[in-house]
């Protein structure tokens, strides 16, 4: 790698960066599952660098149903670290420009939708000190 395409003269790129790189300037991948649209979105204002966590559904369920979790529309199939991390029902977040978006929490059982639900996540604007 060219020392200055991380702008850092860095020889090596971590696979952070690697992933910012990619979600900037490749193509999204063609998806044919969409998310459900949410009966009530919520929006929240977060400062940068907060975590953000949300909880799809409910734990106390025999059957565990299958939770999908989108962002913009778009699955999130894994985690990313340092950026989103997904576990059962629960997806955290570190807030910052890549993660502003609106994410949505889609439950499936037996082939039904049952729940979906939405949170828009924007940054607070930072305040000049003077």
């Amino acid at each position: 790698m060219h020392p200055n395409a991380t702008y850092t003269g860095q020889r090596t790129i971590s696979r952070d960066d690697v992933w910012g790189i990619q979600r900037l300037y490749e193509p999204p991948p063609v998806d044919t599952t969409t998310a459900s649209p949410a009966s009530k979105i919520k929006t929240k204002l977060v400062p940068r660098g907060k975590i953000v966590n949300f909880r799809c559904g409910n734990r106390a369920s025999r059957v565990p149903p299958k939770v999908s979790w989108y962002k913009d529309g778009e699955l999130l199939s894994s985690s990313v670290p340092g950026y989103i991390s997904m576990k059962n029902h629960e997806l955290r977040i570190v807030a910052n420009e890549f993660n502003e978006g609106q994410y949505t929490c889609r439950i499936l059982r037996q082939g039904t939708i049952i729940t979906a639900n939405s949170w828009i996540i924007r940054l607070k604007p930072e305040e000049l000190s003077s």
